[in-house]
């Protein structure tokens, strides 16, 4: 069986990359050592642009006959899936951006979704009663639906910036923030940029305020972790309440890797194992192996216990968490 993987392997998100390719290496080492029938994995690098990701998945397609794509990231898999779409082939996408499973056929999510994340924000912000909120988002349609869907659910920003991917100056916009004297920031982004909005945030005598944001504070470099005590994040319970499995991966990935595995790993493990099982519990068509997963209703796997729904998506356990010298801990309010 081969399942052809598109990564950012090289670029700003290899680190990310590295991740999953770690998590899907050890579905593959598990998966051999048990079953007769082998898993093949051919990755491809998509260096997180769409044009390689286009590059990648004909490759896959048309050389390589695999009829099983994973794919990470938004702008990749938007580019990806027409494709996908139109030769019928599985893709699984790890993007938290909603619009990928609508008017699809073929496409699966087994990740965590941006309307968990965004329940989780308003449930925070009307507890603590907060009325004066900023945000800082990244460009590119994942963080700016975010954006929306917060506007839609009755926030109101009193001061939005937006910043292109790979920025490292945000003075500028922090200044206006700072001018619209915000209760929250509300930060929407890919973690390589927050060392240095958190750096500029102290520099502009602004590190007091307090910062909520989501998984992305997971992927910060691991020498800043010190910068974000005021940071309150969304985090899957796979990384700080894990039991059953997610404490079995955890413990070999540790073993195999000399370091703890983040969430994409365990999400990365979990794809290509349900893959796997929808090819070999099926006769491995494309639309057998996709209503074989999304029949499941629910699965208990590396990153703990999923819902599967009957749209293709899934949602996990979200539990808010904040940096407490450097580690992660829960968050008590």
């Amino acid at each position: 069986m081969k399942i052809g993987v598109i990564l950012p392997l090289t670029g700003d998100l290899s680190f990310l990359g590295e991740e999953m390719r770690n998590g899907i290496s050890l579905a593959v080492e598990d998966i051999n050592s048990k079953n007769e029938r082998k898993i093949e994995i051919t990755m491809e690098d998509s260096k997180m642009d769409p044009k390689e990701g286009v590059s990648a998945v004909n490759k896959l397609t048309d050389v390589d006959g695999v009829k099983y794509v994973h794919a990470f990231g938004t702008p990749v898999i938007s580019a990806v899936q027409p494709i996908t779409e139109n030769k019928k082939i599985v893709l699984t996408g790890a993007s938290i951006a909603p619009t990928i499973l609508e008017n699809s056929n073929y496409t699966l999510r087994i990740f965590y979704n941006l309307g968990q994340s965004l329940d989780k924000f308003t449930e925070f912000i009307s507890q603590n009663n907060y009325t004066e909120i900023a945000v800082i988002y990244q460009s590119g349609e994942a963080w700016e639906r975010q954006v929306i869907k917060l506007e839609e659910s009755g926030i109101k920003f009193i001061r939005k910036e937006k910043f292109n991917m790979g920025e490292r100056d945000f003075r500028t916009m922090l200044l206006k923030i700072k001018d619209s004297k915000p209760e929250l920031i509300i930060l929407l982004a890919y973690g390589s940029h927050f060392p240095s909005i958190f750096q500029q945030l102290e520099e502009l005598n602004m590190g007091n305020i307090p910062v909520l944001g989501g998984l992305d504070f997971l992927e910060v470099p691991k020498e800043s972790k010190d910068l974000y005590k005021n940071a309150i994040f969304t985090i899957p319970s796979f990384n700080i309440l894990p039991a059953g499995k997610s404490k079995e991966f955890i413990q070999e990935y540790e073993n195999k890797f000399r370091t703890i595995p983040t969430h994409q790993a365990a999400y990365a493990y979990d794809t290509i194992t349900l893959l796997y099982l929808g090819a070999t519990g099926t006769d491995g068509t494309p639309q057998r192996v996709i209503d074989y997963i999304k029949n499941l209703g629910s699965y208990e796997g590396a990153i703990g216990h999923i819902e599967i729904l009957p749209n293709g998506d899934t949602k996990g356990t979200l539990s808010f968490a904040t940096y407490n010298n450097g580690t992660i801990t829960l968050y008590k309010g």
